[in-house]
């Protein structure tokens, strides 16, 4: 049974945090645990092991790492003139919360000779000459003086119109590599501005009146191009990428709320300043805040082990008001996939919060074939306590229900569907992605009689609704081949029959239109007229041996 949420629910939490009534994120000094904190096992592959556990969260995660984002145009120098005064005073007030902090510096301006018109938005000076789009001034490190000397240099200049390039740089929060964040860090991005992103919509978030202020035009610096980059799209998959936003903001207005709204579709929230002398103690707030909740509470996997920790439940819990220690039970299914070759393999099965590691458990499973006396799996007892007695099952490792599955005709096709249509048994394929695909999926069946590659994309989507697409080898969630949010390609495959599933991220669902191309014999003979000249011969023969025989 999967829990499903609209990822609008989600997106839309209100953090609360009150010092004078003790709401919000109490700091407990204690450590987080996952219970037991080991598994250590014998299994065949095809066998699973299952057991419960509990979470007990009673202080920070683990690690955290912030980016403080500037936004260095002229309005920005009274912010500018604080960071630099306070940056050890910043990180130190952090690291008070999440000791174990790493800090990061981006800064921007603007494009520089940017951009024709587009989408109503007139020909202008995005940014001045000498402007900077985005600038990775120090990746993520626990150095505090490396990142006092990057803030240091900053200075206020610059800019043209009013909108800037913070698009970019939440862009490069998740696309660029040299930022370094750390697999069980707390992934925080704190961006200091004063004005709004280009976009041809820039309101959209909150349904304000429509406004254009031009599209960002991404790393090509181009308008119009493949790499455009609108607000919405980025914030969203900085919410997929685990990476929080929250917002300093020095202005007022209508710029607020669109930033408020922005923020909390990444589970953060924006603050609006009023005096640069307040920054340290605003970012220390925000910090808390973000602390005080745990928007989504799951199990995880390192990266290579996904598909062995089959079946979470429940799969999620969902906003963890942490006043007040908490603990949360799950019950897990672990598998050894089908092939898996004599050896012993460790790894770790993770709580995270927000994508933030809160507890891990070390797990190492023996291949049965490296037992001499017996192939029969043995498991070592589950300590004494709360939790269920751990079980062997040599049950299979699927839950895709491809019964109703819409075949596929040779060669392709469009479909115009709606997940809520669809049944939830699956919320996550391995080994292409971990995202938490809660909601409802519906199946497509493909046969192909040549070998050639399949390919699934999504013509339109209905608004707000974040579906993705999955090609399977067979009709098995952990058979997964290609995965993407727009559109799936799996390349190069031998005849046979595979699966392309249509499933909703965070329990989202709705209408789309899909198209498929796949690879047929059938509609891929090419009738040329050389062709034409080679069957009619053979159809002549044919005709008079018919004859001999009358």
């Amino acid at each position: 049974m999967f829990i499903k949420i609209s990822k609008y629910m989600l997106l839309g939490v209100i953090l609360s945090f009150s010092l004078l009534t003790g709401n919000g994120f109490a700091h407990f000094d204690g450590t987080n645990h996952i219970h037991p904190d080991r598994i250590d096992i014998t299994l065949c592959p095809g066998e699973c092991f299952e057991e419960d556990k509990q979470v007990d969260i009673e202080g920070a995660p683990t690690m955290g790492d912030v980016i403080f984002a500037f936004d260095t145009t002229g309005s920005m120098s009274g912010i500018l003139t604080t960071a630099k005064a306070r940056a050890l005073d910043i990180m130190d007030d952090i690291r008070t919360l999440i000791p174990d902090t790493d800090f990061g510096v981006m800064s921007h301006r603007d494009y520089p000779s940017c951009c024709s018109p587009i989408c109503g938005y007139p020909s202008m000076g995005y940014g001045s000459s000498g402007d900077w789009a985005y600038r990775l001034d120090q990746y993520l490190t626990p150095d505090e003086v490396a990142v006092s000397t990057a803030i240091a240099p900053l200075s206020a200049g610059g800019g043209a119109d009013g909108p800037e390039s913070y698009t970019r740089v939440l862009y490069e929060s998740y696309s660029d590599p040299a930022v370094r964040w750390r697999f069980k860090a707390k992934k925080i991005v704190i961006n200091f501005l004063d004005n709004i992103p280009h976009d041809c919509d820039v309101y959209s978030c909150f349904g304000g009146t429509p406004e254009t202020t031009g599209i960002d035009p991404g790393r090509d610096s181009v308008v119009g191009t493949a790499d455009d980059l609108p607000i919405l799209e980025v914030v969203d998959n900085m919410l997929k990428n685990k990476i929080t936003l929250l917002t300093v903001f020095s202005s007022s207005g209508t710029y607020f709320t669109l930033w408020d709204c922005l923020a909390k579709r990444t589970g953060g929230q924006a603050f609006m300043i009023s005096s640069p002398s307040d920054l340290p103690t605003v970012v220390r707030d925000l910090i808390i805040a973000e602390l005080s909740t745990i928007t989504i509470l799951e199990l995880g996997t390192e990266p290579g082990y996904e598909s062995w920790l089959v079946d979470v439940a429940p799969p999620f819990y969902f906003s963890v008001t942490l006043d007040t220690p908490k603990s949360k039970m799950f019950h897990i299914k672990i598998c050894m996939p089908l092939g898996t070759p004599p050896g012993i393999y460790k790894f770790h099965i993770f709580a995270f919060g927000d994508g933030a590691v809160y507890g891990e458990q070390e797990v190492t499973i023996r291949h049965c074939n490296l037992i001499a006396a017996t192939n029969t799996p043995t498991v070592t007892p589950s300590p004494t306590g709360t939790w269920a007695s751990p079980t062997v099952t040599p049950t299979p490792v699927a839950y895709l229900n491809c019964s109703a599955a819409r075949d596929v005709p040779c060669g392709g096709g469009t479909f115009a569907a709606d997940t809520a249509t669809g049944v939830s048994n699956v919320s996550a394929y391995s080994p292409c992605r971990t995202w938490n695909e809660s909601g409802k999926e519906v199946v497509y069946r493909v046969v192909t009689d040549m070998t050639g590659d399949i390919v699934a994309r999504f013509k339109t989507i209905a608004p707000g609704v974040d579906l993705d697409l999955f090609i399977l080898g067979s009709c098995n969630e952990n058979d997964c081949l290609a995965s993407g949010n727009n559109s799936a390609e799996a390349r190069d495959l031998p005849p046979g029959t595979y699966y392309v599933v249509v499933d909703g991220y965070m329990g989202d669902e709705g209408s789309y239109t899909l198209e498929v191309v796949s690879a047929c014999l059938k509609t891929s003979l090419p009738v040329t007229k050389g062709f034409i000249l080679l069957i009619i011969p053979i159809l002549v023969v044919l005709l008079i041996l018919k004859r001999i025989r009358i």
